[in-house]
Formats: structure tokens, sequence, C-alpha cells
């Protein structure tokens, strides 16, 4: 019975497991305390290996949460630029009339997908006196050129 209670008492030491585990790993091996030791360090590496594999789960969950919601974020706040940029109105006007007229939003499509055709074209009339003007929602007009005097 001695022998018994040091050779669990030494399973406890080596492996941390509790009495009763070390006491069927005991038994299980039929008083083998090698091979009760080796076999508590195996489910204990089984069990850590389980949890570190459970966090990396939660953890690429949490990853995947976070990138669906700054797609969801980013997709709103170009949403809500677009709205704004239907509300403004890019003007080319002469000292007669309006001659073009674009919402920015319209300008801005252009320009992300024929920059270099877009931006001639709106720039051209400009050497010909044709004015560029940004009309808001509001009804304040802003004179693109009024831009370039300011920070002169």
């Amino acid at each position: 019975m001695k022998t018994d209670l040091e050779a669990i008492d030494s399973i406890i030491e080596r492996t941390g497991a509790s009495y009763h585990q070390a006491k069927e790993a005991y038994e299980k091996f039929e008083g083998n305390t090698v091979d009760a030791i080796i076999y508590l360090e195996g489910l204990k590496n089984e069990t850590t290996e389980n949890s570190q594999s459970q966090s990396q789960s939660q953890a690429n969950k949490q990853t995947t949460q976070d990138i669906g919601q700054n797609i969801k974020n980013a997709g709103q706040q170009v949403g809500n630029l677009l709205l704004k940029l239907l509300k403004i109105k890019v003007v080319w006007k002469n000292d007669k009339e309006n001659l073009l007229e674009l919402p920015a939003v319209i300008l801005v499509i252009l320009l992300t997908q024929l920059f270099i055709p877009t931006l001639i074209l709106s720039l051209i009339p400009l050497v010909f006196g044709v004015k560029l003007n940004l009309k808001y929602g509001n009804g304040i007009v802003t004179q693109v050129s009024d831009w370039f005097k300011q920070s002169n």
C-alpha cells in the first residue's frame, strides 16, 4: 500500500495531475509508474493543443468578423461620399450661359476610369475663358479659379 501511495505521489509530482487521475493511470498501467506518467503527460499535451487550436480558431473568427465590419464601414463611407457628391454639380460656364453641368459623382467616376482624358477635357475649356464652378445643393457656387488665387 505504501509503495502504491509513493508511486501515485511521484506521478502527481511529475505531471501535476490530481490524485484521482494519478491513481487511475497507475491502475490502468498495472503499477507501472513510468507508463502512467507518459500517459498523463500525453493527455496534458492533447488538452494544451486543443486549447491552442480553439484559441487560434476564435482568433481567426474574430479577424474575419473585424474584416467584415471594416468592409461594411468602408461601404457606408463610400455611400455617404457618393450621396454628397450627387448634391454637388460641376458647372462649366461662359459669361452668358452654362455650357455643361454634371453631378460631381459622374466626374469622379470618369476621373477614376479615364483619368488623363477626363482631366484634359475638364481643364481645356479654362484656356478659352470658360469658368469652372462648383454648385452645392444649398445653392452656394464656388469658382474653382478662386482656389488658385487664394493659394498664391
